[in-house]
């Protein structure tokens, strides 16, 4: 590809999201600015973010469909086949087992297909840092978090019995009384998932980082809020937030 096609694929990616009509002027204003800023390359350094937090209280009906898809939870010795999944680091999945993480994975012939994590409270979730605060997970919660499903899976229902089953087990067999999550505005496909499966809107957060300092803005339950802080201090971010 030349340099030109390059541009010209860039361009008209930028073109496509602002033309999109499945979420608001903000959302797509804000994505625009996060894909401009990768594409000059200041990308981790300057971030922007906008992410919708949900809430799920009650667990999802049992999946009945796809009776040839194994799910269950994840092992120490199945660290490489997860890595390879989507890339994930073996020693970052080794730190999450350490901590006490629950992988769930669901696999058809010995291959696995998909997969998705769980963070149990109370100990904050921090592996969106510097990106984002480190999130709250109180003791009775979990934090769901790197679902990844490989593309020759994607719509054929394979995530969907995974999450669905995962969240049942932890609603109904390991203490947890909520799950939480963060959800980028502009994963359609993500956001409508989440609430068919009952997650309640928590609220939205706009975050601006740039070197040294993070702008975020809350909107949601709680009223809204604004404030600045340090971009790698040891904030917690509380739901609904505090103030500055």
């Amino acid at each position: 590809m030349t340099v030109r096609e390059h541009v010209r694929q860039k361009v008209d990616r930028l073109r496509d999201e602002l033309r999109r009509d499945d979420v608001g002027l903000t959302a797509r204003a804000l994505r625009v600015a996060e894909l401009s800023l990768r594409a000059i390359r200041v990308w981790p350094a300057v971030t922007i973010g906008h992410e919708r937090f949900y809430e799920l209280t009650c667990a999802p009906r049992q999946f009945r469909g796809l009776r040839d898809l194994g799910v269950r939870l994840a092992r120490p010795d199945d660290a490489a086949a997860m890595s390879a999944l989507d890339g994930t680091p073996r020693a970052r999945i080794a730190e999450r087992f350490a901590r006490g993480d629950l992988g769930y994975v669901a696999e058809h012939d010995r291959r696995i297909l998909a997969h998705s994590w769980f963070h149990r409270g109370p100990a904050p979730f921090d592996e969106d840092v510097p990106l984002f605060p480190r999130w709250d997970v109180p003791a009775d919660a979990f934090w769901s978090y790197n679902a990844f499903t490989l593309p020759e899976a994607r719509a054929s229902g394979v995530f969907v019995k995974l999450f669905q089953t995962a969240l049942r087990e932890l609603l109904t067999d390991r203490g947890a009384a909520r799950v939480r999550c963060r959800v980028k505005v502009t994963n359609v496909p993500s956001v409508m998932l989440h609430e068919r499966l009952g997650f309640a809107t928590l609220g939205t957060l706009i975050t601006v980082a740039i070197p040294g300092a993070r702008l975020l803005s809350w909107q949601g339950s709680g009223g809204a809020r604004h404030w600045v802080e340090r971009r790698n201090g040891g904030h917690v971010m509380t739901f609904p937030p505090g103030g500055a």
